[in-house]
């Protein structure tokens, strides 16, 4: 009695249950509490209920029925031990993953008399897997994106910077600042798109602020409505002690409008969508869909539509970059992955919960900020607050139009600048020239060096020297390579004159 205690506990502990399946009288001999507990039934129950292996294939998953059924004749031809992956309905409606495994026992004449069938339960395991294969998907995708971002953010940081100084001398010219400002929209989507792409495969750096996300969503409400159109009804709801949390507030605003998109879309014509905001704590034995993410205090945000909703095959697959179910040039399957991407680097999680024709709700989850309060980040209001106050800046980037535009925007700011195309170039620069009082180089040179060996030569040479890195990598890139740390200024392209304004007065201030 003590030995079958001892086995029916490690049963449960390697969530696999075992049976003995006559082969002579076509019915099971023996079933483990193991074996039947999760269809919902007793031992005795099993035996009753199914009589044969076509009274199990209807439990079994359609699109896995054919290949189990081939796999029994094949094993009564040829008797041998074997297994199968199949996916079981159990006690509801839902299907779980298991891996069967038999094992024939003959009699003395070698005829095959009984099976030994073990089911061992491995949801968990293709969930690991899964979340493997879109972690790698990611890594593709993300060094894709980053192998482009830095000539693609290099072109658009020219061609920025060249309409904030023709906007500049061109404001008495009749109908400029219309052509400038449309060019500069163009651009800015451009890079918004690299920003993007660099969410979607968490590459790019946040600029991340303590806030109330239900504020922000708020804030978001006319937006809203205009884009989805007057057949689209938007309810926001929420307590109003939500928890802060420490987001990028842009890339929330941008993955709380994919959410809206697709919801309008899977509605095709008219209905609802429900943001909803709460406080939640994750215990340890939270529910097992929302269970692949730390314990903790998240703040909930559910979208919810009233649409077609989606398939079990398409939810598993909702996330994958540039997957779809769109016609052919109405998504670029970008959307939910974004916001994927959006939560994981944000430190938490998303779920899809989806029913066919009764609409699909995606979670993200967000750690709560411990810090509670909000943060005052607000940015100077004025370029002229920034200018120079007569220093000296030493301007090193391999791409001369870059270079060419950067040093036009920085002496626009009032900075003597000295140009460079190389690092060799501008370590002779810095030996003749003790008044330079910044270091702004770019990260990939051209000629050997790269910008952190020039900053480390320059710093042998003037231990004083601050310097300030930009590159078209975004910096977690650059981290993960090991070029730059966490902690050195750093601008990445492109970049507004705002932008490095404030990027060089706070190098220069030592910030």
């Amino acid at each position: 009695m003590q030995r079958e205690k001892v086995l029916s506990i490690a049963e449960r502990i390697a969530g696999l249950g075992y049976a003995l399946w006559d082969e002579r009288t076509r019915s099971y001999a023996f079933v483990s509490e193991q074996f039947a507990r999760p269809y919902g039934l007793t031992p005795d129950a099993y035996i009753a209920q199914y009589r044969s292996y076509e009274d199990e294939a209807a439990w079994i998953h359609p699109d896995d029925r054919e290949r189990y059924e081939a796999h029994h004749r094949s094993y009564l031809e040829d008797p041998r031990e074997c297994s199968i992956e199949v996916r079981y309905r159990g006690s509801g409606n839902d299907f779980r993953h298991s891996r069967e495994f038999f094992a024939p026992i003959f009699d003395d004449s070698g005829q095959l008399i009984q099976t030994v069938v073990v089911e061992l339960h491995i949801g968990e395991l293709k969930g690991a897997e899964e979340a493997l294969r879109q972690a790698q998907k990611m890594e593709a995708v993300g060094q894709l994106t980053g192998g482009i971002a830095h000539d693609f953010n290099n072109l658009l940081a020219v061609i920025m910077g060249n309409l904030e100084l023709i906007s500049e001398r061109s404001a008495d010219v009749e109908g400029a600042s219309e052509f400038i400002q449309m060019a500069m929209a163009s651009a800015e989507r451009g890079a918004d798109l690299t920003r993007r792409l660099l969410t979607l495969s968490r590459k790019q750096a946040t600029h991340a602020k303590t806030v109330d996300l239900r504020e922000l969503a708020d804030g978001m409400l006319e937006l809203l409505r205009r884009t989805l159109g007057s057949q689209i009804g938007i309810e926001v709801n929420g307590p109003a002690d939500l928890w802060h949390c420490r987001v990028d507030p842009g890339q929330f605003e941008n993955s709380l409008l994919n959410l809206a998109l697709n919801g309008r879309d899977a509605m095709n014509g008219g209905g609802t969508i429900t943001i909803e905001f709460s406080n939640v704590e994750i215990a340890e034995n939270y529910d097992v869909a929302e269970s692949a993410f730390s314990p903790g205090r998240y703040v909930r945000v559910s979208v919810t539509d009233t649409g077609m909703g989606m398939t079990s095959e398409v939810v598993e697959r909702a996330l994958e970059p540039f997957f779809t179910t769109k016609r052919v040039g109405a998504g670029s399957g970008l959307g939910l992955s974004m916001v994927y991407g959006f939560a994981q680097q944000s430190g938490g999680h998303l779920t899809i919960v989806s029913e066919v024709k009764r609409g699909t709700t995606v979670r993200i989850f967000i750690p709560r900020d411990s810090d509670r309060s909000l943060a005052d980040e607000s940015a100077p209001s004025s370029v002229d607050l920034l200018r120079s106050r007569g220093e000296c800046l030493l301007l090193v980037d391999d791409d001369e139009s870059v270079l060419t535009m950067t040093s036009q925007m920085l002496r626009a700011l009032g900075y003597a600048v000295k140009s460079s195309k190389s690092a060799r170039e501008a370590l002779e620069i810095l030996a003749v020239s003790p008044q330079v009082d910044l270091l702004v180089t770019d990260v990939m040179l051209g000629d050997g060096y790269s910008g952190p060996e020039l900053a480390r030569e320059a710093g042998r040479r003037r231990p004083d020297l601050p310097v300030l890195f930009v590159s078209g990598f975004p910096q977690q890139k650059l981290e993960d390579s090991g070029f730059v740390s966490a902690e050195v200024p750093f601008l990445t392209k492109p970049f507004r004159r705002m932008d490095i304004a404030q990027a060089v007065r706070a190098a220069l201030n030592g910030k």
